[in-house]
């Protein structure tokens, strides 16, 4: 779809239109919602809202994105219409084309959020939501991006992908990368094919009740091999219907990878080397620095060296929490 809004703007982009008006055309498959071009050249998403009105809200101004709500828009048709509109405006102010193209990519997915016949509580929503994915854009990237690959595929290999999302850390600082229950997952990519992983002692010490499970998988980049979008789209197909999984499978994308995240989409990995090298450890028997800390010691970080710790299959874990059935892999 973010390819057919690519060409959309590619017919818009011939003439100026007047001052304060966009050019624009009609979305396919959401003929009420419109994508334009602004009198400055700014590509803009133009959502209509199902029996909008009330309340005056407030515009959205971030770096690279402003958001007006219900707002009166003049509309030139390429065929000499002319229209008027009350519409939510998305309009995208950076003039970086990487961003620009991230951009379309969002507004795909807000569309496909949306529908065609919103309620404008649904259009705040979701507008919401592609505003708090433009504000990641800003800052450095926090984690790698082999790490993140990691844990998308162990999204996609899981049971459930929808609760498997759900379930994903809150934030990057998380102890686990997943949580569920009594269940705890940390998620480790290598690039090499030795698996030595960074732990913590916390990861290696799950809170009472819970069990702990390593995921490591062996993630190489591979320049014909699966690229991260059309992995992130696999995931959307294995979401379809849950659209608070699919919100929380992007923003977590774009918080974890931060300014990263646009050109993240386009980098591809050796797909089925990483899905054969995905294999789940017991944390109690991986390689850790055991028993009680010293009073004044905290934060105790290490690398382990699984050669010698034999992987469990997802049977073994399902037997000891009630978690695993649905959020390992089958």
């Amino acid at each position: 779809m973010s390819d057919a809004l690519g060409r959309i703007l590619a017919q818009l982009g011939g003439q100026t239109p007047p001052q304060g008006a966009f050019n624009a055309l009609p979305i396919p498959d959401y003929p009420a919602h419109y994508l334009g071009v602004s009198d400055d050249g700014c590509p803009c998403l133009m959502l209509h809202a199902h029996g909008a009105g009330g309340g005056a809200r407030h515009p959205l101004r971030l770096q690279g994105l402003s958001i007006q709500y219900y707002v009166p828009c003049r509309l030139v048709i390429p065929d000499g219409q002319l229209l008027d509109r009350s519409l939510t405006t998305l309009l995208c102010t950076s003039r970086d084309a990487l961003e620009r193209r991230y951009f379309l990519y969002a507004a795909d997915l807000v569309l496909r959020i949306l529908g065609p016949e919103p309620s404008l509580t649904a259009v705040v929503s979701a507008t919401a939501h592609l505003a708090r994915m433009f504000q990641m854009l800003s800052r450095p990237a926090p984690k790698p991006l082999t790490g993140l690959i990691g844990e998308l595929l162990f999204i996609l290999r899981s049971a459930a992908p929808p609760e498997a999302v759900m379930a994903w850390r809150n934030t990057i600082d998380d102890t686990f990368d997943f949580a569920a229950d009594d269940l705890r997952v940390e998620v480790k990519a290598t690039q090499g094919r030795s698996r030595l992983h960074y732990l913590s002692y916390d990861q290696c010490h799950p809170p009472g009740g819970t069990i702990g499970i390593l995921a490591s998988v062996i993630v190489e980049s591979s320049g014909g091999g699966t690229s991260v979008a059309e992995l992130m789209r696999e995931i959307e197909a294995a979401l379809a219907g849950r659209h608070d999984a699919l919100m929380r499978l992007h923003e977590i994308f774009a918080e974890t990878l931060g300014n990263a995240a646009v050109t993240a989409l386009e980098e591809r990995f050796d797909r089925q080397l990483a899905e054969e090298s995905l294999l789940l450890f017991d944390m109690s028997e991986v390689p850790a620095v055991r028993g009680a800390l010293p009073p004044a010691v905290s934060q105790v970080r290490f690398r382990a060296d699984l050669s010698a710790c034999a992987p469990r299959p997802s049977t073994f874990f399902q037997a000891r929490s009630r978690s695993a059935a649905r959020l390992l892999p089958g």
